[in-house]
């Protein structure tokens, strides 16, 4: 006979699928998410928040991990397109040709760049800046990337070129540097473009286009840190940028979370709370998330998105318009899935409520809600286990919502 002592797992889970929330553009409001231990053991878990792409924005976005955000001056309550001209009064930098780089750049002041202070910057043929970087090698990719330039600054990065009548300016003052590039033009011939960059003391970068004549949207717009594992993409391979545009850069971070870390023990739940606080921010989506390590083995790392819609219109008729009209289950996206899908349903009023995935025997396989909730919209989340935290086979499964004295089932694919 063989002895041994068994080891039970953590499993972690929350509810809430994604954090969603409604504020004016200068507020603040405090979020509570629920974490669950469904496992036997207990669960160590550390928490942050980073950044999330939640795809392609049109004239706002962010932020990035370290918390930046954009806008453009297409935007209602975006920054003002200003051309700041220092062609006679700036200094002249010599560049020539392509894939060349410059001599490091007084900036005139310390500029804090994710989290690190810089006084020095060179500049690209390529359009683009950076503190720290020598290699002009071209790329074109989304930011971050280890691929790319590190502290990159790109209004645009594309394999650019100086011809005779191209130049390069900057000018220091006390509270900002500017800096300009005159009639470049793309290795293949387009051109001449215009634009400058603007950075100022407070961390802000602004990027402003004068003329970009026959522009192709193979180029880049955007910035990322040293290590290259936080940026933000503004625009990647689109028909984004145009004549008399500005871009404003700013670090703005709106959320945090607390407790950073704890125990929950096995079958128990913790409320995490988020603190989203905005300052003068432009209406618009925002998006971050909450990660969460632990020592689940299943799923080390949890995220959960958190999605900020800033409207000055906030009210009472807008909270009201969000409660649902009557009790209904969609059906769970994606289908067939691997090895994560959403199941979403709507609650007209507060009720006690279960939502449970059967196999097609009949035998109970996961219980992913049981308690009373709130009137509202509901996205949960199942990763394709038990509730014993083991991974399910691939097969069809029954997922049903018991909400008052309502019942609805659905059917769904797991394919592997």
């Amino acid at each position: 006979n063989s002895n041994g002592k068994g080891i039970f797992s953590p499993d972690i889970y929350s509810a809430m699928d994604t954090v969603k929330h409604i504020m004016p553009g200068t507020d603040s409001t405090m979020l509570q998410v629920t974490i669950e231990n469904q496992g036997l053991g207990d669960l160590l878990f550390n928490a942050q928040i980073a950044g999330w792409d939640a795809g392609k924005n049109e004239g706002a976005g962010g932020s990035d991990t370290y918390g930046h955000m954009w806008i453009d001056s297409d935007e209602p309550n975006g920054p003002t397109f200003d051309w700041i001209d220092i062609r006679n009064s700036g200094t002249a930098v010599m560049l020539t040709g392509n894939n060349s780089i410059s001599n490091e750049i007084n900036i005139g002041f310390p500029f804090e760049f994710y989290g690190k202070s810089y006084e020095k910057i060179r500049a690209c043929t390529n359009g683009w800046l950076s503190f720290a970087t020598f290699s002009v090698a071209y790329n074109n990719l989304e930011l971050p990337s280890i691929l790319a330039p590190r502290t990159m600054l790109a209004p645009i990065w594309d394999d650019l070129i100086f011809q005779t009548d191209s130049k390069l300016y900057y000018k220091n003052e006390t509270s900002r540097f500017i800096g300009l590039y005159e009639n470049i033009y793309r290795l293949s011939g387009e051109g001449p473009y215009t634009f400058e960059i603007i950075l100022f003391d407070n961390g802000n970068i602004v990027f402003q286009y004068l003329e970009l004549n026959n522009l192709l949207d193979d180029y880049t717009t955007g910035i990322q840190n040293h290590d290259a594992d936080d940026g933000l993409t503004i625009a990647y391979n689109e028909n984004y940028l145009h004549d008399s545009l500005a871009v404003l850069i700013s670090k703005a971070t709106w959320v945090s979370v607390s407790p950073m870390s704890g125990l929950i023990p096995a079958q128990a739940t913790m409320d995490l709370e988020l603190k989203l606080v905005t300052r003068d921010f432009p209406e618009g989506d925002f998006w971050a998330s909450l990660q969460i390590q632990s020592n689940d083995p299943d799923e080390d790392l949890y995220i959960i998105p958190i999605h900020l819609t800033v409207s000055n219109t906030v009210g009472l008729e807008l909270v009201e318009t969000e409660i649902p009209s009557q009790f209904r289950l969609f059906q769970n996206m994606p289908n067939p899935f691997n090895p994560i899908t959403t199941i979403s349903y709507d609650l007209p009023e507060n009720s006690r409520v279960e939502l449970v995935i059967y196999n097609m025997l009949g035998q109970r396989v996961k219980t992913l809600v049981n308690g009373k909730q709130q009137a509202k919209h509901y996205e949960i989340r199942w990763n394709g286990t038990n509730d014993n935290g083991v991974k399910v086979a691939s097969g069809v499964y029954i997922y049903q919502l018991r909400a008052g004295n309502q019942m609805f089932t659905r059917k769904m694919i797991l394919m592997k």
